[in-house]
């Protein structure tokens, strides 16, 4: 055999134990690995940190709404759930704020305001009064929460000499209406119109005993202002709940002088038609006979029969 093949021959030897190391040490390297991950199996799943409440992110002001401020919102965790608070967003109510939190406050059940949805839409010194209406008073059944409305009034009234006088007269002007039947509005609801029984006017709360007594003594009827001139006054009840709170705007007017809180108001004051004065009785007639009598200084009178 020539020296160069057995040359050749230990080089092929050599090549073939390092692949065999080499594959070798590579099974090795695996089955370690997985004996490490049999041994160590899943990591452990980190415990909580408590109960998770929400809190204020931020100052939040009385009549805020929380429920629309996600980012004034955080979740802080306490080792014990603190009683009547919230765990998530959807558990708040949709409701406003009855007092200011500070940051890092927790938000709990008696710090929201109470009241039912006409409550909520009601601004600041006005009262929801509602009025009986049907087809013919309520705009011909076409009136719906959000529009503006002039009340109408309609009185007989009984002059000097037993005649009556019947008036017509517009009591107040640009007045918005809350809701209709079971609509209100900005509430989602029926849109069925046509058999409503009550419309809820917002009345200046000075002016809700004219409105009381005017329904009880008369007739009124809805007049419904336009689209492009109740523009004028702001649209939806958001615009009058920020324009309400100025002394410039007010949302009723009327012909004639308000009248004071707490005064009351007569029917001669609404319709205008004095009454007569009432005439007086006249006095039982005399009888017997009247005597004066002079005695001295002194003067009486003595009635005989």
């Amino acid at each position: 055999m020539s020296p160069l093949l057995l040359r050749v021959l230990a080089g092929g030897l050599v090549l073939c134990a390092l692949v065999m190391a080499f594959i070798g040490w590579s099974l090795s390297r695996t089955a370690m690995t997985t004996s490490v991950d049999s041994v160590s199996g899943p990591e452990p799943t980190p415990e909580p940190l408590g109960h998770p409440v929400l809190v204020a992110a931020r100052d939040l002001a009385a009549g805020e709404r929380p429920a629309d401020l996600e980012d004034a919102l955080r979740l802080a965790y306490f080792p014990e759930p603190p009683a009547s608070t919230f765990s998530a967003l959807d558990q708040l109510p949709d409701t406003r704020l009855a007092r200011p939190l500070a940051e890092g406050d927790v938000l709990r059940e008696s710090g929201f305001v109470g009241g039912s949805a006409l409550a909520e839409v009601v601004p600041p010194g006005f009262r929801a009064v509602g009025v009986g209406i049907d087809a013919v008073i309520g705009g011909g059944g076409f009136v719906a929460p959000g529009d503006r409305v002039d009340v109408l009034y309609f009185a007989e009234a009984q002059g000097e000499g037993g005649e009556r006088h019947r008036l017509a007269r517009r009591l107040f002007a640009d007045v918005s209406v809350l809701g209709v039947g079971e609509r209100l509005v900005g509430v989602d609801g029926d849109d069925e119109k046509g058999g409503e029984r009550t419309a809820v006017l917002a009345m200046p709360e000075t002016e809700t005993a004219r409105l009381l007594l005017a329904e009880t003594t008369g007739r009124l009827r809805l007049a419904v202002v336009g689209s492009e001139e109740a523009a004028g006054f702001g649209e939806g009840i958001d615009d009058l709940r920020m324009m309400a709170g100025g002394a410039s705007f007010l949302p009723v007017s009327l012909g004639q002088s308000l009248s004071e809180p707490g005064q009351t108001v007569s029917f001669e004051e609404l319709t205008g038609v004095e009454r007569p004065a009432a005439k007086r009785a006249p006095a039982p007639p005399q009888t017997g006979y009247r005597v004066v009598q002079h005695v001295g200084a002194s003067r009486s009178v003595v009635t005989l029969p």
